[in-house]
């Protein structure tokens, strides 16, 4: 089973690396698929993003980090996946992640799976973070152990 886990990590939280934990417990190969949201501000170069998550994930031996500037649907047939995870903080994640798993599976036949955030990390998100740091408030507890400061060094003034 291959699945994809697809979002912008801008940048990589504690809760992404929860979910990423507990869905390659579920898959022979998890794809952290890193990809442009033209609904969020882009803050951090893609490959910035994608060499924070290979270093927040560089203990878990079936993740693979990969871009991706296409339809969602589109990269999952192009890696031969079987099916999409999904997180979940909240009701208004659902609701829009409901729609787009709606639409995927219009497209292209593709499964969505939800992971409900785990509920210590339920408040955090990258928009939080970026919040944290336009503030210049220590972002150390709210994401991956030792890329506080590599992400600090890499975002673009908020």
């Amino acid at each position: 089973m291959k699945r994809v886990y697809a979002g912008s990590f801008a940048p990589i939280t504690i809760g992404h690396l929860d979910i990423i934990k507990r869905a390659a417990a579920l898959a022979d190969e998890l794809i952290v698929a890193v990809g442009h949201n033209a609904n969020k501000p882009q803050v951090i170069a893609i490959n910035d993003r994608i060499n924070l998550i290979k270093e927040a994930t560089k203990d878990i031996k079936n993740v693979k980090v990969m871009p991706f500037d296409t339809l969602l649907m589109d990269f999952c047939r192009q890696v031969k996946a079987d099916c999409i995870i999904k997180s979940i903080r909240n009701t208004v994640d659902f609701a829009q992640e409901e729609q787009m798993a709606s639409a995927n599976k219009l497209m292209g036949d593709i499964e969505t799976m939800f992971m409900f955030a785990s509920s210590q990390y339920k408040h955090i998100s990258s928009t939080f973070v970026r919040e944290l740091i336009s503030y210049g408030t220590d972002i150390t507890p709210f994401v991956p152990q030792g890329l506080a400061q590599k992400i600090l060094k890499v975002i673009k003034c908020l």
